[in-house]
């Protein structure tokens, strides 16, 4: 896509019949992303302690057709500790209709360890108007300190961690992770994190750890995600803040709940990650909805094995087991050159290539191309890997992320085949911006329904005339429907705009996971997109800022599980949810047919591998039984599919 006012370095350029003068050039940007993420040069200012409460009075849009509802959530005493990397702070649980927000506090004079507390909102009514509780206070510093309090909490994530097949919100988890100003590493060096009862509002004591020991250097984690199995992630680069050196390996941290206990328990260790000294943007950690099949992806150059026509890229280490043994082996994804991408290679005209290269100064097999400095990552049900972020060509001098060259693409790996592709979603007009000495990047984040069958990308950019900064943004989203015979990305939407966020949905996130429904006769899913953003003065960092949730951003998409077409007349009135489900020894499946056909029942699992199958051959009209044993089946989430004739219901069913 080419705006119609091609801005490059302060000069605005008329496209129409023109075309670029050679004088004109693109100047690089450092591919390596800035360290303002571990400077906090900041007097935070004081306010009272809030207490859990309930939400401010809400606003309602129309935006495309949809009624959406912003929420006034929880609060913090100044910006730091949202912006910079898209990190892991809101998170929706669709077994359980919960969503929460992890973030700091607002300041508590009494103690003077002001928002270096952590807290976080939550929903148990997916996230609807009126059923918000908010800063629940889960983490403490342990003393008053100097400048800060000793071990303040800086940058805090959470999620929801839910024992697999559970369906109560009591019986799941708050989790989070902090890193903390422990002095270790530098100012920084330390961990703490936990987990509290995720609808305990009030409780009685931080529910914390504390890691603040050397080595290794702990920083600042931005990989934090759990797992449908119950199981909490948290990756981390070793890396020394006074050498400015990465240490050769990451720092893995795994929270798991033991029924046995109901309790959380915490592990940590070690992993070679590529060598020591390399540079690093950005990391992510997900799984697919089985919880074995996962991916740490780490946004790196790769110097000491670099990539053909590649700059920073992602590298994925894989797991097949849940995380108890990961590959050695990196996986690459090479952009440009002739075994690179062709969708990236193409992706811009010549004229855009003469003004970074020079005219006649390049080929498209040989440009070279970079991702930065962020992404997003999520894993569907096939164990396919997919990500967002910001791809410009790159050279040694850097990357070129200017209007009319920089674009927003997916980029996926199929595991089946090793192999990699990509689409472009969105032209960018601004990258970066000043928000009173805080950066506001693009931001982007991948989320998938529960079930890892549809795929949902958002971002912020501001893209008005005359505004060359990201200090105006609004939260932009594409969704991906990975059955769809054609078409498969939907048109980009603009979720803020002509709403109380419009040019001012700062550092906008979105949830991992979607909340979904089935509507119109179970013909159609429609699935709601978690999101929030930050109200702040964009000139003053250190004011305290609120937080609020949008509710009612929608997509819909055919069920292409249903099994029946357009204008074919079903055999089957009915197929019954197993019960009971979840299930440890035995399941039932009603079925009640319209008419004589022949009956049968396949049971997969998330990676679409057969593990049973069950034939009645030609049976009468009415209901008939299906028992499943789980007597052969692993721990897990499955597919059931009933089959009559030449229609298909398919339904899920949880093994524990």
């Amino acid at each position: 896509m080419i705006m119609k006012k091609l801005l490059l370095i302060g000069i605005a350029l008329c496209i129409g019949s023109m075309t670029y003068a050679q004088s004109v050039k693109i100047e690089p940007m450092s591919a390596d992303a800035p360290k303002t993420q571990i400077i906090e040069n900041v007097v935070e200012k004081s306010s009272p302690i809030t207490a859990a409460k309930k939400h401010n009075p809400s606003q309602v849009y129309n935006v495309n057709g949809r009624a959406l509802t912003f929420v006034n959530i929880g609060s913090s005493g100044n910006a730091y500790g949202f912006y910079s990397d898209p990190r892991t702070y809101l998170w929706a649980d669709d077994h359980i209709n919960s969503v929460t927000f992890a973030h700091r506090m607002v300041a508590d004079p009494p103690t003077s360890y002001g928002n270096s507390r952590t807290a976080y909102d939550v929903s148990w009514e997916g996230g609807a108007d009126g059923t918000w509780t908010n800063d629940i206070h889960v983490y403490e510093p342990t003393g008053p300190g100097s400048q800060y309090p000793d071990d303040a909490g800086r940058y805090p994530q959470g999620a929801i961690l839910n024992p697999m097949g559970n369906t109560d919100p009591n019986a799941a988890y708050f989790v989070f992770f902090n890193a903390l100003l422990s002095n270790t590493n530098d100012a920084w060096g330390g961990y703490g994190y936990g987990h509290n009862p995720l609808t305990t509002v009030d409780p009685p004591s931080p529910t914390q750890n504390i890691d603040n020991e050397v080595p290794p250097y702990r920083l600042i984690p931005d990989a934090f995600t759990t797992t449908q199995t119950g199981v909490a992630w948290m990756a981390d680069v070793n890396y020394d803040v006074p050498t400015d050196t990465y240490q050769g390996e990451y720092i893995f941290y795994k929270g798991e709940y033991e029924e046995a206990s109901d309790n959380v328990n915490w592990t940590w260790e070690t992993m070679d990650v590529l060598d020591e000294g390399e540079g690093i943007n950005d990391s992510k950690i997900a799984f697919d909805p089985s919880g074995q099949i996962g991916y740490l992806c780490v946004m790196s150059e790769s110097a000491s094995d670099p990539v053909p026509f590649t700059n920073y890229h992602p590298i994925l280490y894989e797991t097949t087991d849940g995380g108890e043994t990961w590959s050695d082996e990196p996986i690459h994804c090479q952009f440009g050159g002739p075994d690179g991408i062709e969708e990236i290679k193409y992706y811009l005209p010549d004229e855009i290539l003469d003004a970074i290269f020079g005219a006649g100064a390049w080929d498209r097999e040989s440009v070279a191309y970079n991702m930065g400095y962020h992404t997003g990552m999520a894993v569907d049900y096939l164990g396919n890997v997919h990500l967002t972020g910001l791809i410009t060509p790159g050279s040694d001098d850097g990357w070129y992320p200017n209007p009319d060259v920089m674009g927003t693409f997916h980029v996926w790996y199929n595991r089946d085949t090793e192999e990699w592709d990509a689409k472009l979603l969105y032209m960018n007009r601004t990258f970066d911006g000043d928000m009173g000495g805080i950066p506001m990047y693009n931001r982007p984040y991948v989320a998938t329904d529960m079930d890892g069958r549809f795929v949902f990308f958002s971002w912020i950019d501001t893209d008005q005339e005359g505004i060359e900064e990201n200090v105006s943004p609004d939260i932009y989203m594409v969704s991906y429907d990975m059955h769809a015979a054609e078409n498969n990305w939907s048109e980009v939407y603009n979720v803020t705009s002509f709403t109380q966020a419009m040019w001012t949905a700062y550092w906008g996130s979105q949830s991992h996971y979607v909340f979904e429904e089935y509507i119109n006769e179970d013909t159609e899913i429609e699935f709601t997109i978690p999101l929030v953003y930050e109200e702040a003065d964009p000139n003053d960092p250190a004011a305290e800022v609120t937080f609020w949730y949008i509710d009612g951003w929608t997509l819909t998409f055919p069920n292409y599980w249903l099994g029946v077409e357009e204008g074919q007349e079903s055999l089957i009135a009915s197929v019954e949810q197993n019960y009971p489900n979840p299930f440890s020894t035995t399941t039932r499946i009603d079925v009640n047919l319209e008419d004589a056909s022949s009956l049968s029942l396949e049971v997969v699992n998330l990676i679409g591998q057969k593990v049973m199958e069950l034939n009645k051959g030609q049976v009468e009209a009415g209901t008939h039984s299906f028992d499943i044993s789980a007597e052969n089946l692993e721990r897990g989430v499955y597919f059931y599919t009933v089959k009559a004739g030449e229609n298909t219901v398919s339904k899920k069913m949880i093994v524990e």
